[in-house]
């Protein structure tokens, strides 16, 4: 176990009440949630986060950490974030727009 990583999964868009909509107050008050939560765990020295790269909170997290010393002053210094392949055969089942 790494004690200063942390992983983002969750749910896609489709499963939320707002679907794809990003600017419902919904997913606005879930992105601020997470921002929140990613923040506490960077002030607690967490400095790797893994992601697996799927639409909705994968990528929603992805995109928090990197914006999170400007948006939330939480002052993340050494920032690494990867992608988890799930497995190698995965990539044909998404249409190139999804990619």
């Amino acid at each position: 176990m790494i004690e200063t990583a942390c992983a983002f999964t969750g749910h896609r868009p489709k499963s939320f009440p707002w679907g794809y909509d990003e600017s419902a107050p919904g997913c606005i008050l879930l992105k601020e949630v997470l921002a929140a939560q990613i923040s506490a765990l960077a002030e607690r020295g967490v400095t790797d986060w893994l992601s697996g790269m799927a639409q909705g909170t994968d990528l929603w997290c992805a995109q928090i950490v990197p914006r999170c010393n400007n948006w939330l002053k939480c002052h993340i210094t050494n920032i690494c974030i990867g992608s988890n392949i799930l497995c190698l055969r995965f990539e044909p089942v998404f249409r190139n727009a999804r990619r």
